[in-house]
């Protein structure tokens, strides 16, 4: 299992400006700023096939942002 502060070396995880649903999402219409603000302090992660993001009553840890995927509730 990654860390959570691990970052991917994968080249395919790109900004939110580029990414594929961000015109589609919730955020679409945020001020050009906080993408960029988002873009500074986000970790990306790539998790396997059944590798759980977090469990119902987890305390937060933050924004989590689900790109080009399948998620499944347990």
């Amino acid at each position: 299992m990654k860390s959570f502060d691990e970052k991917p070396s994968d080249a395919s995880i790109l900004s939110c400006k580029a990414c594929a649903i961000r015109a589609t999402s919730d955020w679409a219409d945020l001020p050009e700023h906080c993408f960029n603000i988002i873009d500074r302090v986000k970790r990306p992660r790539a998790l396997e096939q059944g590798e759980v993001l977090f469990h119902e009553g987890d305390e937060n840890q933050g924004l989590h942002c689900v790109g080009i995927s399948s998620v499944r509730r347990q």
